[in-house]
């Protein structure tokens, strides 16, 4: 007989008062909300068996939202704090003894503080503010205490471009490198003096082979891959730790994705896979990375269509290179369901981690752009992949895009390319509109029109015209998670047909 519900050695923890209470399904079934059955003698379900998932039954947890709002008031309470004490000296602040809104697990990403946002946001402001001011700049890096910068890098920049590993020392030079490159962003606009003075700051480093190391590689890849262009000569570093090359590569990959530019030779997804496979799995850095490995391999197709490599459909190669492309979209659709619980966003309506969220948002861009390449891309790549712009296909692109617009407010200051990545979510939204005429894509854009308020840029101006003066925001009353699922369940069904018909041909 079949049993429902957690497996046998788990099944009776939950009778006692005092012992840990388990969920009656895996964490698979209860996020699809379907009927979780485990066999005799197994400790795998029906569905995550024939998925070839982790089976996970996890401990039942209170609820966060009194944690998440102690934490929220606490750190307005040392926001106030700190902006009514600008003269105070950097020195003098210490980290707050609140409650954070996430669980810091080890090798993980800590939630970090709302004041240390604020001191590197100061920082970084009067760098700015004196581009050419090299006085100026080793200054203001003085009065920042080394707890601030270094927590901040742990915090904000090594969390989402693991360069480095937690113990190092860094000089003046890095700390500044490490400041700008959090809060740059590929896209974001910068005069001919501000890039000249990167470049020299950059130039400043002086490294020679013998002399590079981790911490001083990941500052200058910091500064470089968020305000320069992508340079590919930093790859031929031989000292450069395999971590520091796959942050390097990765540091690339988002910004030429954003940026919309080739991705330069050196950068491989191979070297990227293998740096992941250390990584531990339950870990934001491991899925982070894997992510970012997939971004690598669709942009390596990418680059083989802008330099004309792509096989012809009655050429040998075809039919191989047709299959990475399938297997590059299945890994992509398996990608969340392979996510631990505290980085796994349910649904935009439910308490989830920072981490979780900012996951979601990046694994949401990088997928429609997937399918948006091949629906108005290049019509090969649709060819390949066995696509066509069906109403259901539409819809789970604007179900992505609208949970994308919905929970970035919550996390966009972590990481300045989250930020990046919605704009472009939404420049999909407004081809989805206008060439599809797809009133779900108003839906998403209404969202992402109240996400950004009273922004002037060129994205905002052409999203409220597609718009206009209806209220899209109430037409939609689908569930957004539902539609992923089905989708999901069903495209993924059809590529392992299509799979399996291209591999026996190889």
């Amino acid at each position: 007989m079949p049993m429902k519900g957690p497996a046998k050695d788990q099944a009776g923890a939950g009778k006692g008062n005092d012992g840990p209470k388990y969920h009656k399904s895996c964490d698979y079934c209860r996020y699809r909300k379907v009927k979780c059955v485990v066999l005799d003698g197994s400790s795998t379900c029906e569905h995550c068996q024939s998925c070839d998932v982790k089976c996970i039954f996890s401990l039942k947890q209170k609820s966060r939202k009194r944690m998440l709002r102690s934490a929220k008031l606490a750190a307005s309470v040392q926001l106030r704090k700190i902006r009514s004490g600008s003269s105070e000296s950097y020195d003098q602040y210490s980290p707050p003894s609140v409650a954070l809104a996430s669980t810091a697990l080890d090798g993980d990403m800590h939630s970090s503080d709302d004041h240390d946002i604020v001191a590197l946001q100061i920082l970084d402001d009067r760098i700015v503010d004196n581009p050419t001011d090299e006085k100026t700049l080793f200054i203001t890096c003085r009065k920042a205490s080394f707890w601030t910068m270094k927590d901040v890098y742990e915090k904000v920049v090594m969390r989402y471009t693991p360069f480095v590993k937690i113990g190092y020392q860094l000089t003046e030079v890095e700390r500044c490198c490490l400041a700008l490159g959090t809060d740059l962003s590929p896209l974001c606009h910068k005069s001919e003096a501000t890039t000249r003075y990167l470049f020299d700051v950059v130039n400043s480093f002086n490294l020679k082979e013998s002399d590079l190391t981790d911490p001083g590689y990941a500052a200058m890849i910091s500064i470089r891959y968020a305000g320069l262009p992508p340079d590919p000569s930093i790859f031929s570093y031989p000292t450069a730790s395999l971590e520091s090359r796959s942050g390097c590569a990765i540091a690339m990959a988002w910004n030429c994705f954003l940026s919309n530019t080739v991705l330069p030779e050196g950068a491989e997804s191979k070297e990227v896979d293998d740096f992941v496979r250390s990584l531990d799995e339950d870990t934001f850095a491991h899925h982070f990375c894997r992510l970012s490995m997939h971004l690598l391999q669709l942009l390596e197709i990418y680059a083989q269509f802008e330099l004309g490599s792509v096989p012809a459909k009655d050429s040998p190669q075809w039919k191989p290179w047709r299959a990475k492309v399938l297997k590059l979209e299945s890994e992509m659709l398996l990608w969340p369901v392979r996510l631990p619980q505290h980085l796994t966003v349910v649904r935009d309506d439910f308490v989830a981690t920072p981490e979780a969220i900012i996951l979601h948002i990046l694994h949401n861009c990088v997928l429609q752009e997937l399918y948006m390449f091949a629906l108005v891309g290049q019509d090969l790549f649709r060819q390949a992949l066995g696509l066509q712009p069906v109403p259901g296909l539409l819809q789970f692109l604007c179900g992505m895009a609208r949970s994308s617009f919905t929970n970035c407010s919550r996390v966009d200051s972590k990481w300045p390319r989250l930020r990046d990545c919605v704009t472009k979510e939404a420049e999909h939204m407004i081809t989805i509109s206008r060439q599809y005429d797809f009133d779900f894509s108003r839906t998403a854009l209404s969202s992402y029109l109240d996400y950004c308020g009273k922004e002037e840029t060129d994205t905002v101006v052409n999203a409220r015209k597609e718009v206009g003066q209806i209220n899209w925001i109430d037409f939609s009353e689908q569930e957004g998670a539902t539609v992923y699922w089905i989708f999901r369940d069903i495209r993924s069904m059809a590529l392992d047909m299509m799979l399996a018909e291209a591999l026996e041909t190889t």
